[in-house]
């Protein structure tokens, strides 16, 4: 089968496709327009036996439809496939005889080109393979005049292209030899450079060494040091706390040393001053009615401090009770708040609930009315006619 035979049975099976399509299509409208005039098919008739069939064949019919459709595209598609392998196969044998015609022709071309004495006279490569019109000055075919210079004559191309290919490969050597110069001497700075990073980090690591040991052998120094300051100063402490130790001492050697001081009772209810005093603290220059006053002052002061405690106490408590009651209205608002926001829920609750029956009482009687119209011979004549 050509190509071209494959496209027409493709368009023949389109054609029939599209012919099945529009048959369908006026079947489909005929059975709706059927279905319109018929009563029994209607909106408003309660023959559910009827619908529930109706639906059942129409899933049927559906299904059988798809199944049709499905084998039908899985047709289709082993048929596209298989013209598909045939048209490739078919335009892989045109071309294998193409290949081989040429192959023929061109061994028909080399066998006339050995054969026919004339080929030369033709052959776009003559000039290439024939030979100068003359090679050097005794060539036998020259004559009288092969010692003259003809205009355009190159005898010695092949000497002179051998000599430029010397010349142009002993360049090619300098220059690689150059090349391979500079690129050793790149490698080999590449290597002193390296040489020269890795001494210098080699004399920094060990300067850097030399340092950390400086500093280590400073810091010891330092706490070798410190540990005598240290040392010192303990000793100077001590030192410091016996001298304090051995006045101390002293002053109560002194002190117990003297009668009055010791608080010894056979002179401490007398006084050295004066045979009329009779305290031994009157040298301070108080009397017995001078000392009374602080004591007073005292007393005043601590039953201030003690008024001040009062009030500020009575101060507290009044703070709190004025608190309390705060937070008591505060709960009283808020049971109030939350008393309203619920009674506010439960009207709205039951407005909904209201609203609610009278819509679905609205829906039962919409359903009522319709369900409950009569199919008349007025009601059937308005079909097929222009309402305004």
């Amino acid at each position: 089968m050509s190509i071209h035979n494959i496209g027409v049975v493709e368009t023949q099976r389109n054609i029939e496709k599209e012919r099945r399509k529009l048959e369908g299509l006026a079947a489909r409208r005929q059975v709706r327009g059927a279905r319109l005039l018929d009563t029994s098919a209607m909106k408003y008739n309660n023959d559910t036996t009827t619908l529930r069939a109706q639906r059942r064949a129409k899933r049927q019919s559906d299904w059988a439809a798809k199944k049709t459709a499905e084998r039908e595209a899985a047709y289709e598609k082993a048929m596209n496939a298989e013209c598909d392998r045939h048209a490739r196969v078919m335009h892989i044998k045109k071309m294998k005889e193409k290949i081989q015609l040429e192959e023929y022709w061109k061994m028909q071309h080399r066998a006339r080109a050995s054969t026919n004495p004339e080929f030369d006279l033709n052959d776009p490569k003559a000039k290439d393979k024939d030979r100068p019109a003359r090679v050097g000055d005794n060539d036998p075919r020259c004559g009288v005049s092969s010692l003259q210079m003809f205009e355009g004559e190159d005898l010695g191309k092949q000497k002179r292209e051998q000599q430029q290919m010397t010349s142009l490969l002993a360049a090619r050597s300098s220059q690689i030899d150059a090349f391979n110069a500079r690129q050793a001497k790149q490698r080999q700075d590449k290597r002193d450079y390296a040489n020269f990073v890795a001494e210098t980090t080699r004399i920094r690591t060990m300067n850097a060494i030399a340092k950390g040991r400086q500093k280590a052998q400073r810091d010891w120094n330092y706490r070798q040091t410190n540990k005598s300051m240290a040392r010192s100063f303990q000793q100077e402490q001590k030192r410091v706390r016996a001298e304090a130790d051995a006045l101390e001492k002293l002053e109560s050697k002194l002190t117990l040393s003297n009668m009055r001081l010791a608080g010894d009772v056979s002179v401490a209810g007398k006084s050295e001053l004066s045979a009329t005093r009779v305290r031994t603290d009157h040298f301070k220059g108080f009397s017995d009615e001078h000392r009374k006053t602080f004591y007073a002052e005292n007393d005043r002061q601590v039953l201030e401090k003690q008024a001040a405690l009062a009030a500020e106490k009575a101060r507290e408590a009044g703070y709190a009770a004025h608190v309390k009651k705060m937070n008591e209205i505060a709960r009283r608002q808020a049971a109030a708040r939350a008393v309203a926001q619920r009674q506010s829920e439960v009207r709205m609750k039951a407005e909904r609930k209201y609203h609610s029956r009278q819509h679905r009482a609205r829906e039962r009687a919409d359903q009522d009315r319709i369900m409950s119209q009569k199919v008349t011979d007025q009601f059937l004549g308005k079909f097929g006619h222009l309402q305004q």
